[in-house]
């Protein structure tokens, strides 16, 4: 017989992890590194970075312009080296026929390219002379209905001076060029109908010293034109376009109504500096191998476009200001998508991090993923990158009626993977998530989920959650996990109410460590279970909510909610008059009932007319777990609170059960588990000190606050206090930040009219005047922005002040228990990547470490660790696991009660139809842990209903079924087969 070393010393695999974790962090304390300034880490080694491979040329290469003209005769020979080094040495100002750029060809008037086929020679560069001042119109190239290429490595490219102008149109190409335009300071472009192939770059925008006066490259027109890489650029075998756009502190800020289309290069448009503003409707970006568009400063306003299936994402924002992607844009995700690497993502939006009071508009877009492989993965909409991102204090986010679709093996509609600070702003409201899994596999798709840090003001409100047949792998609708943040809302939300398919979503809200958080009026008909708790929920909210048919609550081991005063929450077998044929059982249910007291609930609502009968309490459901006659459900006289309106709820700061045993030392008497008690004496002094007020009248909690004064828990609170303090800022810099911000959006506007007004404009004169006032606008622009970056300087230098102060707390911390230390580690990591920007190998493996282990064991660290590591050091981290916070499958062997208490089913060897004969209801009860299919058949063989088997026992509803004879035909998944008869008698 095989022993493993797991069973030998009796230890889960779970056990020895954290053991070895603990190892490694008693080593790295011992050392006395953490007593030392944290920074010395970052100084030690350099920082962390994570590339990633370089896309190449994949597919059939189609033939190039080389190619189109193999036996090519030069009827004209330009540039240095000829007669003709410039474009005034020719008769005409218009060349057309077969041209040969044998040397750099200079153009010093107006000129144009008409019908040419235009060779270039290798390293060749074609440039247009800048204007001698600002009295000189400066120069001008036109490239109409011709073809510019190589035919022998790359040429350099057309580059702009000051105050010139291109122009190009008629179906022109430009290939094989480093960068095919090149435009750098104050100039013009007209840029339609026009292939950029093959090229290093397609056309890069540079402001060399951005300000007022000189606002960068103008982009007038810029319509209709198709920026690819259809084979590998000349003299490399695999190698393929950068970037069709690259903006440098420029402007790409024109809205009209062609079609620019962006396909197979590895980015769309590329933007970086603080000064860089994209302004566009109609983009197209296909199967782009990085990102559509990629922005280092996230200023964008984008209208109507369209992202398929682009490799990395639809847009990357690296840190987001003014953000607004509104108004039917598509991002779109099929198996056509370029093959993935192990562990990819697919991202339509990824933003990463969000600098001082910035604004984020995702709203009236929709979103799909389409996939039936097992490697492909997605999400529509990551904030916060792989858990990296960090907020500089006053962002507000909306995410408002967007679309979904989600059908593929694992898809996150909505990932909030990061953690803000108190005074941030997170609106997710009226979106529609169309969210299934389409292959069973140990991932699952989830519509929003918030992780990886703590999260204040998080308004999840009227969105809807349903999914059309066939029903394959169940699904999560919300999940919410490891926040200390507060005032978070989650109403008004309804999963498929007028459905077919009950409990396609696993779970309605997955709550795990989720703190001070407000659930009210949401409606549940879709869902095996709406609510399901795992970890200390302290401020955990009920008001209002109802369950069709579901199991209503679940509450993991170790776990807690705190008692709930009557709210006018409701269990019911009946959905609009009528009943439900199937009854999930239990329909609340504590894992451990020593718990179930700091979880009470106080309902004066019937939770159901339906189910009646001797031991059925018409105050809680019928079905509960656990119940000791005493129950834990409770029926209380008076009026239920209620939403004030699906925003309010009233505040619920009273003294819990569990706050009182915590306080009064009953709580550590009866549960002996060291970390569990020092979770619970950490969550209940962080509010107290968040809300000295519910000391009030409990002399006992106001004892243990004082006795804790000055330790390890009061540090580690005045660490994450003093930090979100420092990183929200003060009053006055948010201020102004707001403000010029909203000066930028005043300013944007004005750009847009004019900008439309120009395109309009009925005489020369009035083109010309809108197009001056376009221009004055997007230099008051570059100010403004420029206004952004010194407040951002400012901001820097305020938490950069605060950090030593904050450092010096933590390393005061001599940690008594593993729990302390990880909280004190993962906090001096995190100073010190504020301070370099980054992190060490060596933090990083420390961080995963953490990371890695269950929260009940890490406790509200393991979070933290996870938001601070880099993409490059994440895994797929999960909690869903026997021991720590499992995904509830509920297998229930509570039967039905017929005298008040609590009984529990033998594990049966076959199916049992319990009772038979029966008229209202009975019940099928399978071996315990099988699973499969009901199927419920008339006499004559028509299928009645059909119901997934997710527990020992399924509760069926008989009433609208008229009497006779009828079949169980019951399919488990490991291929067996039983049938049973069921008489309903008359």
């Amino acid at each position: 017989m095989n022993y493993s070393l797991f069973n030998v010393l009796s230890i889960s695999p779970n056990q020895i992890k954290k053991l070895f974790h603990t190892l490694s962090l008693c080593l790295f304390w011992c050392s006395g590194l953490l007593a030392q300034d944290a920074s010395l880490l970052a100084q030690d080694a350099s920082l962390l970075n994570c590339e990633e491979g370089t896309p190449t040329f994949t597919g059939i290469p189609l033939p190039t312009l080389c190619d189109k003209y193999p036996n090519f005769l030069c009827e004209t020979q330009i540039g240095v080296g000829t007669p003709f080094p410039k474009s005034s040495d020719l008769s005409s100002a218009i060349l057309s026929g077969n041209v040969c750029v044998v040397g750099n060809f200079e153009v010093d008037g107006a000129f144009t390219f008409q019908n040419a086929v235009v060779k270039i020679n290798q390293g060749v560069s074609i440039s247009v002379k800048p204007s001698s001042g600002w009295s000189d119109a400066g120069s001008s190239l036109s490239i109409d209905n011709s073809k510019l290429f190589a035919c022998s490595g790359l040429w350099k490219g057309i580059t702009l001076g000051f105050l010139s102008t291109i122009s190009t149109s008629n179906n022109s190409e430009i290939e094989d060029a480093q960068k095919a335009i090149s435009a750098t300071g104050l100039c013009a472009l007209n840029i339609q109908q026009t292939t950029f192939n093959r090229n290093q770059v397609g056309i890069e925008l540079n402001t060399p010293f951005p300000n007022i006066f000189v606002p960068g490259p103008q982009v007038w027109i810029f319509v209709n034109n198709r920026f690819t890489c259809d084979s590998p650029i000349n003299g490399t075998t695999n190698e393929i376009t950068y970037a069709g756009v690259i903006l440098k502190d420029s402007y790409l800020y024109t809205f009209q109504t062609g079609t620019n289309t962006f396909a197979d290069i590895q980015f769309g448009i590329h933007s970086i500096g603080t000064s860089s503003y994209i302004g566009a409707q109609n983009l197209v970006f296909e199967r782009i191998r990085n990102s559509g568009i990629y922005m280092e400063k996230g200023n964008i306003k984008l209208k109507a476009s369209r992202f398929i299936n682009n490799y990395n994402s639809g847009i990357h924002i690296e840190t987001a200001y003014n953000v607004s992607i509104a108004g039917n844009c598509i991002f779109q995700l099929d198996d056509n998508v370029f093959p993935p690497s192990l562990g990819h993502w697919y991202l339509g939006v990824n933003i990463v991090n969000f600098s001082l009071s910035s604004n984020i508009d995702i709203s009236k877009n929709h979103f799909s993923a389409d996939f039936t492989s097992l490697d492909k993965r997605c999400t529509n909409v990551l904030i916060g990158g792989f858990g990296t991102g960090t907020s500089e204090g006053g962002v507000h986010i909306s995410i408002i009626e967007n679309k979904f679709h989600s059908y593929a093996y694992a898809c996150y509609d909505l990932s909030l993977n990061m953690g803000f600070l108190s005074n941030d702003n997170i609106d997710i409201i009226s979106n529609a998530f169309d969210t299934k899994n389409t292959i069973v596999g140990p991932l699952i798709s989830v519509a929003i989920v918030s992780s990886f840090g703590y999260k204040s003001n998080l308004h999840i409100f009227q969105n809807t959650f349903y999914n059309t047949p066939p029903y394959i792998n169940p699904t999560l609708g919300i999940v919410l996990v490891g926040s200390e943040g507060k005032d978070n809302y989650v109403s008004d939300n309804h999963f498929d109410e007028n459905g077919t398919y009950l409990e396609s979503f696993n779970t309605g809200a997955l709550v795990a460590n989720f703190k001070n958080t407000k659930f009210c009026a949401n409606t549940f008909f879709n869902t095996y279970s709406a609510f399901s708790f795992g970890g200390q929920n302290s401020g955990t909210d009920f008001t209002g909510n109802i369950a069709y048919g579901c199991n209503l609550l679940t509450i993991s081991d170790d776990s807690w909610i705190e008692d709930q005063d009557q709210k006018g929450n409701q269990w019911t077998s009946e959905f609009n008059g009528s009943p439900l044929s199937v009854v999930v059982t239990p329909q609340v249910f504590c894992e451990d009932g020593n718990f179930a007291k700091f979880s009470e609930f106080f309902v004066h609502t019937q939770q159901s007319t339906a189910l009646s009968g001797a031991g059925f309490n018409p105050f809680h459901p019928k079905d509960l777990f656990p119940d000791n006659n005493t129950e834990w459900w409770f029926q209380e006289e008076g009026i239920p609170a209620e939403c004030q309106d699906w925003m309010l709820i009233a505040a619920n700061d009273d003294n819990s059960k569990i706050k009182k045993a915590v306080a009064d030392g009953s709580f550590a008497a009866q549960f002996t588990d060291p970390s569990l008690n020092w979770q619970a004496e950490r969550d209940l002094y962080f509010a107290l000190k968040h809300n000295p007020s519910i000391e009030i009248g409990f002399p006992a909690q106001t004892a243990f606050r004082t006795a804790k004064q000055g330790g390890n828990i009061d540090k580690l609170y005045q660490v994450a206090t003093y930090l979100d303090a420092a990183r929200c800022s003060n009053p006055t810099l948010l201020a102004n930040a707001e403000n010029n911000r909203n000066a930028i959006n005043n300013m944007l506007s004005l750009i847009e009219s004019a900008d439309q007004s120009w395109q309009s404009a009925s005489s020369p004169a009035h083109v010309a005047s809108a197009k001056s006032i376009k221009q004055q606008k997007l230099g008051e622009l570059m100010q403004l922005l420029q206004n952004t970056a010194n407040l951002q300087q400012s901001y820097k230098q305020q938490v950069e002040a605060a950090l030593p102060g904050i450092q010096q707390i933590n390393n005061s911390i001599t940690p008594t228990n593993d729990l302390e230390g990880y909280e004190k580690t993962v906090n001096a990591i995190f100073i010190a990547k504020l301070q370099n920007g980054g992190i060490t190998d060596a933090q990083r493996q420390l961080l995963q470490n953490i990371s890695e282990l269950c929260p009940k064991d890490g406790g509200m660290a393991v979070y933290m660790a996870r938001s601070i590591l880099p993409k490059c050091g994440h895994e797929d981290f999960s909690d869903d696991y026997e021991g720590c916070y499992p995904t509830p499958q509920i297998i229930s062997r509570v039967t039905p009660r017929s005298d008040g208490n609590l009984s529990i089913n033998n594990d049966v060897i076959s199916v049992q139809i319990v009772p038979n004969p029966a008229t209202e209801e009975t019940r099928v009860i399978v071996p315990y842990g099988k699973q499969g299919t009901i199927r419920f058949f008339n006499a004559v063989g028509s299928l009645l209903f059909e119901q997934r088997i997710v527990s020992s026992q399924t509760s069926c509803s008989l009433r609208s079924f008229p009497a006779g004879i009828y079949y169980f035909d019951i399919l488990f998944t490991d291929g067996k087969r039983e049938c049973q008869k069921l008489v309903i008698p008359k």
